[in-house]
């Protein structure tokens, strides 16, 4: 009969913690969404939508500008965007804004850092038209040695493995007003953050979740 007793004692103790853990760890979650609406206040929860605002991966950028892309299809369209962003022939001479680019699971986040109160831009994943990590390749004159020709072409062919410049990441954003699409374009530090860069904003692309905004 004590053992019984006992058991039941511990049952109640336990299903007790259990419900504690529980209820903490709802609490730590709205803290979270908590924090992210204080430092971004144009970030706005959807009435009903049970997925979280998450950030999915985040990193230090030099954000090279923006423009209008190609007015052709996918990735042709980053043609002319990259060779205004990057019109170097060497990394060195490169110069942009230092950035944090971050990718949610709603939208892309660019946060310059220059400057006293620097701006913050809100991408809703739902206007991503296309993001694409490249790098240029120089094609040389085998006899004058100079440059002959130059392409920007995917992270993930040789040409690109073999080029000494930086990679670029680039997304293309629909304007949720007027539906005009402008260009972003970043050079990264290494290959992986921009596969990353790129893996993230698709996955979010596929799966919208979370908050939303029409700011852009």
């Amino acid at each position: 009969m004590q053992f019984k007793i006992d058991f039941l004692i511990y049952l109640q103790w336990h299903s007790s913690k259990l419900n504690c853990l529980l209820l903490f760890r709802r609490f730590t979650g709205l803290l979270d969404s908590f924090w992210i609406y204080c430092r971004h206040p144009q970030l706005k929860m959807v009435q009903g939508q049970s997925q979280p605002h998450k950030r999915l991966f985040q990193c230090n950028v030099l954000f090279l500008g923006r423009s209008d892309p190609s007015n052709v299809e996918g990735l042709a369209a980053l043609n002319e965007p990259l060779q205004q962003a990057y019109p170097v022939s060497t990394s060195e001479a490169v110069s942009g804004i230092d950035s944090w680019l971050s990718i949610y699971t709603s939208g892309i986040l660019l946060q310059l850092v220059d400057g006293p109160n620097p701006p913050v831009f809100w991408f809703p994943i739902q206007n991503l038209y296309i993001a694409a990590a490249n790098k240029r390749v120089n094609y040389i004159n085998a006899d004058t040695r100079e440059v002959q020709d130059t392409k920007f072409v995917e992270l993930g062919e040789s040409e690109a493995q073999q080029s000494s410049h930086a990679p670029l990441f680039s997304f293309i954003s629909r304007s949720s007003g007027s539906g005009a699409q402008k260009c972003y374009t970043f050079l990264v530090s290494n290959d992986n953050t921009a596969y990353s860069l790129v893996d993230n904003a698709e996955y979010a692309y596929k799966n919208k979740s979370g908050h939303t905004d029409t700011m852009i």
